[in-house]
């Protein structure tokens, strides 16, 4: 499956404090920004990549409260 976003696309993103479960945000996470799915539910709080070579980032829900969470996905550009 191809990623949603391609190398060298620009991503528009809002900065905000809250992301709702489903929706693409950036993410800080161990010296590194992410730009992942986020995936609420019963089991845990998960960072989702859309494309299926990586594996998602589990028990996140730290995360969530530490402001690492800095931005939402609002558009991209349509790449070269």
């Amino acid at each position: 499956m191809m990623p949603r976003y391609l190398d060298k696309q620009i991503v528009w993103i809002q900065k905000t404090d809250e992301l709702n479960d489903g929706e693409i945000g950036i993410f800080y996470y161990n010296g590194n920004a992410y730009c992942k799915k986020l995936l609420c539910n019963k089991k845990g709080t998960y960072l989702i990549s859309l494309n299926d070579k990586y594996d998602p980032i589990v028990n996140i829900t730290h995360l969530l409260f530490s402001k690492n969470c800095i931005s939402r996905s609002r558009s991209v550009s349509p790449g070269e």
